[in-house]
């Protein structure tokens, strides 16, 4: 695992060793990480020729007999190479200045144009054209941050580096306990709430009060109302700890961490928000308090190993979409207290059998049980019949279960 600091905000965040070269830029500021050339050995005219353009731009390629003179000086043993290489230069200087800003998938046909002419025209042996061709991709790819070696514009320190104290993470029965040693990173979560993620991988929030909404875009990709200060560890994330004293979990608080096993929710929570656990896809064990009153839509979309789950008896709406493609939920209980469901509330939960609609429901949204191909009953109690006019008329579209009236 490595400690990163970025230079231009003093942040820090924590990745594993394989990650280092993905790194494109500072989650917290967005400033992206530079990747600078750093060749052991200048061994090859394309290692040469992007050394040139990263020293002196790219302009430098409209000047083969400078580019001639700065390759002699730092690799005079590619002398041979590189005179046929500035003589191709100077003489397709308009085909190679369009090589280096054309797409990186057009690299192959272009080289190949190019290679022929070198062939039939320039009477180039065939082994000549293909080091030039060779050495012009590869330049051509380091040009595009393409197998370079990365020296990034952080500080990078291995974590076993941080502190001389011993661990001392220790869980039992929804607790756990830890030492400052154990604290990798902190920050806010709330106005009255901090976060904590720890070096075993567990995230805890504790404080007081709501946790912070994060308003995302309709392809869920970005954040454009702040990003989740624990944005670079959600894919480490594999147990959450909400101590007792928060109230709610945000908007998009656990989307994405797809690494997120256990979750464990304090009594003092009343509500879930929207795409609150969305893509929590490893997410298996889940037990909401009967504290909590209302499930946000997609709140627990796509989570698609979760087992069992019950909702709470104070819960009174369950949102749109909110338990989409839970494919591997076999049982969940609806409580008198729900009078809504969202459309699409159960999409793709192919693996329930049974369910029943409480009496008090008025509202059903359209599709909410589309495509749960397992579900061979929904029982709806006699006193609810006189809401289903209320209901939307495609509730139980894409549903082939039979109705039961009890």
């Amino acid at each position: 695992m490595k400690k990163l600091k970025c230079k231009s905000c003093s942040k820090v965040w924590y990745i594993d060793d394989r990650e280092l070269n993905n790194q494109k830029g500072c989650p917290f500021c967005l400033s992206e990480i530079a990747k600078e050339i750093k060749f052991d050995t200048m061994d090859t005219p394309a290692k040469v020729v992007y050394d040139a353009i990263n020293r002196y731009g790219i302009d430098i390629l409209k000047n083969p007999n400078k580019l001639l003179g700065y390759i002699m000086d730092i690799s005079p043993n590619l002398k041979r190479e590189m005179k046929l290489l500035s003589r191709v230069l100077e003489d397709y200087n308009k085909e190679i200045w369009e090589l280096f800003h054309t797409d990186i998938s057009n690299i192959e046909s272009f080289l190949k144009d190019i290679k022929i002419r070198l062939i039939d025209y320039d009477e180039m042996s065939e082994r000549g054209a293909n080091m030039i061709c060779d050495n012009l991709s590869s330049a051509v790819m380091f040009y595009n941050g393409k197998d370079l070696p990365v020296v990034m514009s952080v500080e990078v320190s291995d974590v076993s580096a941080f502190s001389e104290e011993k661990p001392t993470v220790s869980e039992s029965k929804n607790k756990i306990t830890y030492s400052k040693a154990d604290i990798i990173d902190s920050g806010k979560c709330g106005d009255n709430a901090e976060w904590k993620i720890l070096k075993n991988n567990v995230l805890i929030m504790d404080g007081k009060g709501a946790i912070y909404n994060y308003k995302y875009n309709n392809d869920m990709r970005t954040c454009i109302r702040g990003f989740p200060s624990w944005l670079s560890y959600t894919n480490r994330i594999k147990k959450v700890y909400i101590e007792n004293g928060i109230t709610s979990i945000g908007t998009g608080t656990f989307l994405g961490c797809n690494s997120l096993i256990n979750i464990t929710i304090p009594d003092s929570m009343t509500s879930i928000g929207k795409y609150a656990f969305k893509n929590c896809i490893n997410l298996t064990n889940i037990i909401i308090p009967d504290s909590v009153t209302s499930i946000g839509e997609y709140a627990f979309y796509n989570c698609s190993s979760i087992i069992n789950i019950t909702i709470p008896a104070g819960v009174t709406s369950i949102g749109g979409c909110a338990f989409w493609n839970c494919s591997s939920l076999t049982n969940i209980t609806i409580p008198d207290s729900v009078t809504s469901i969202g459309e699409y509330a159960f999409y793709n939960c192919s693996s329930i059998i049974n369910i029943t609609i409480p009496a008090g429901v008025t509202s059903i949204g359209n599709s909410a049980f589309y495509n749960c191909s397992s579900l061979k009953e929904i029982r709806i109690p006699a006193k609810a019949r006189k809401n289903m006019n209320n209901w939307n008329m495609y509730w139980k579209n894409g549903c082939n279960a039979n109705i039961i009236y009890v």
